[in-house]
């Protein structure tokens, strides 16, 4: 009898993925991640947000710090630097170059650079500029006391955001025709022709027809004639007498809103939907309008 003997084949012990299930794993994990993103950018921001808040709470015990020991607020001065005037309340040595406190952490920009200003907080000089006195918390011919704010300490806001641009290295080779609308927050725009009263510059600053003409000042003296995120506006191409020759507006880099020290020390997240009125309102210390508490 004669045996056939089929030879036997040998089994592998090696496993693994097709090429199919590899690319199926990949793609659902891609999505996963895809997924996860914008939630951790989320968390992120909101840290962000809170320790900018928590700077500014800081900011608002020194500044009544200041006024308990100087009977007044930091002002007077039109390049007022509140921020070196309130160093010694902050812990801050004086001859210091830097200090997080004064930087919001989602600034892109800002590095708390105490001797160049190159901060993220800014005082309000209110809504009109008639005479260059100004109507808000920032004296700029003398110094704020407790009892100039007629409308309530609760009521006036002291301290917002204001966003730093790059350097202007940067800035310079820009073509400003063609920002986006972060990157149009760089530069100040320019009203087409002059106008005469805080309406009338405050609606032609947030119309599409402005003009980009030169890069936003880093400044810490803002105002409230335009609403939060909106544009610093050039009033024309000279400065008439009976409103200011420019808006230097709040700004933040978290989405929807700005954080804003009231006078009382107390801090509120403000929407960019915020009304104007109430944004007026607010933003002047004695002129007696009547604001909702829950503005923010």
């Amino acid at each position: 009898m004669i045996v056939c003997k089929v030879p036997q084949q040998k089994v592998s012990n090696f496993s693994g993925f097709t090429m199919i299930e590899l690319i199926v794993s990949i793609t659902v994990i891609s999505i996963l991640i895809s997924l996860l993103m914008p939630a951790i950018q989320s968390v992120r921001e909101t840290s962000r947000r809170l320790e900018c808040q928590s700077h500014l709470k800081q900011i608002g015990i020194a500044l009544h710090n200041y006024h308990d020991v100087n009977s007044a607020f930091p002002g007077k001065q039109y390049w007022s630097r509140y921020d070196r005037a309130l160093s010694s309340y902050l812990e801050v040595s004086s001859d210091a170059t830097y200090s997080k406190i004064f930087s919001c952490p989602s600034d892109s920009y800002a590095f708390g650079n105490l001797k160049a200003g190159e901060i993220s907080y800014a005082m309000s000089d209110g809504v009109h500029d008639l005479r260059k006195i100004g109507d808000g918390f920032w004296g700029r011919s003398d110094f704020r006391k407790a009892r100039d704010f007629i409308d309530g300490m609760s009521q006036t806001a002291a301290i917002s955001e204001h966003i730093m641009r790059p350097d202007n290295s940067l800035l310079n080779s820009v073509d400003v025709t063609k920002l986006n609308r972060r990157e149009r927050r760089w530069f100040q725009h320019r009203l087409p022709q002059p106008v005469s009263t805080s309406k009338e510059m405050a609606d032609g600053c947030v119309t599409p027809t402005l003009l980009t003409t030169k890069i936003k000042p880093n400044v810490i003296i803002y105002s409230h004639l335009v609403k939060p995120n909106g544009f610093d506006c050039f009033n024309g191409y000279f400065q008439p007498q009976t409103t200011r020759a420019e808006a230097v507006t709040a700004m933040s880099d978290h989405p929807g809103g700005v954080n804003v020290l009231m006078a009382d020390g107390s801090v509120h997240f403000v929407a960019d939907t915020i009304s104007r009125e109430i944004w007026w309102a607010i933003g002047t210390r004695d002129g007696s309008e009547v604001v909702n508490s829950l503005f923010y």
